[in-house]
């Protein structure tokens, strides 16, 4: 009993001390206000997303900023649907994009990454902003973008919240909101550790500087998070989190429980691609969730068990619930928070799952065993 109270207590230690430093990276990181106008190329991936094209173009075509120094690349990729016909006819009218085409798989290149590649290949732009066919940037989003890059800077990241129209999507948008708030505070500690493809820039010279995807150009999944930690460790550019709310990009939650399953086994399943630095948080992350598992189930026999699982549980929503409270003004956000102590109940059984299972078990992406 000593030793699992001792072991309790460090555990609930290191949460404390890691929330603490999350509240004080996003007290640090601000947002930039540069007022330079770069050119941009926005790039697009795209499979089977005809469902999705319509809204997405109207979204690119109406960006406040110079047509001239914007052009639009959309890479049709395989897709088997109307996706490239409504690009082309898009194409013939829109003087500043561009559309190329994948018709095949390369086993030594993702298809994602394979596609971006082949964009910023073709790109003008000094800078390069990223999003996903079911991104829906606000006009504001390349300007806004823009603007956080100072001379320093050669990524910036950007929030892509989840729409919320009823509770499941409101859970699902709050924990992705958990994500975007890690990517920021980190940011603003000066070691920036996540961040999103749907909402993502960075400059054309540091790709081909670091020589694109790298080693990571084969994994299925991290054509953002895995080219940071290249940015990060690599480089001495720096990397900055944009929090206008101009810069979000909507996009919808995972549509079914298995595209949500299957997503977040694809996001897991990146563990053991960190640094050591990143992996060794990870596994104390996952000890942490696991211990409230063990304390659960032993607490139905041990009373003093469940006193620990309890004590624990309050310590974790209060902490919790003060940090997201700060990230939400920080972010310019309405975010709801009345489903916290649920939602940081459901969070430990999520994380000890996906943390366990997601380098055992195959994944579905873009219609894909992987």
């Amino acid at each position: 009993m000593p030793v699992i109270g001792l072991i309790f207590f460090l555990l609930l230690g290191y949460y404390i001390f890691a929330v603490i430093l999350l509240y004080i990276g996003l007290q640090k990181a601000t947002p930039a206000a540069n007022g330079e106008l770069y050119t941009v190329s926005v790039i697009v991936s795209c499979h089977n997303e005809e469902q999705n094209i319509p809204q997405l173009l109207t979204a690119l075509f109406n960006q406040d900023y110079p047509e001239d120094l914007l052009e639009l690349i959309l890479i049709n990729d395989r897709s088997q649907d109307n996706t490239l016909i409504l690009l082309n006819k898009a194409r013939a009218v829109k003087k500043n994009m561009k559309v190329f085409t994948l018709q095949d798989l390369d086993k030594t290149f993702a298809p994602k990454k394979r596609a971006i590649d082949l964009g910023i290949h073709n790109a003008s732009g000094d800078l390069i902003i990223i999003t996903d066919a079911d991104g829906r940037p606000g006009p504001q989003w390349i300007r806004t973008m823009a603007k956080n890059f100072e001379t320093s800077t050669g990524m910036v990241i950007g929030y892509a919240p989840y729409y919320s129209s009823g509770i499941i999507s409101h859970i699902l948008a709050l924990e992705y909101f958990s994500h975007a708030v890690v990517a920021a505070a980190t940011a603003g500690l000066g070691f920036p550790l996540t961040c999103v493809g749907t909402n993502l820039a960075y400059r054309k010279s540091v790709y081909r500087e670091l020589g694109g995807f790298g080693k990571y150009r084969y994994f299925h999944s991290g054509d953002d998070d895995l080219f940071l930690q290249r940015i990060r460790d690599e480089s001495d550019w720096k990397i900055n989190y944009a929090f206008q709310p101009e810069s979000h990009v909507y996009n919808a939650p995972p549509g079914g429980f298995l595209q949500f399953f299957n997503q977040r086994l694809r996001y897991a399943s990146k563990g053991f691609l960190y640094p050591w630095k990143i992996s060794i948080l990870l596994i104390l992350a996952f000890l942490f969730n696991l211990q409230f598992v063990i304390l659960g189930i032993l607490g139905f026999i041990i009373p003093v068990f469940a006193g620990l699982f309890l004590v624990g549980i309050v310590i974790k929503v209060i902490a919790e619930g003060v940090l997201l409270r700060f990230a939400r003004k920080k972010f310019g956000l309405e975010q709801r928070l009345w489903i916290l102590p649920f939602l940081s109940l459901l969070h430990i059984p999520y994380v000890v799952f996906f943390a366990l299972f997601a380098q055992i078990l195959k994944f579905r992406w873009a219609g894909r065993t992987k």
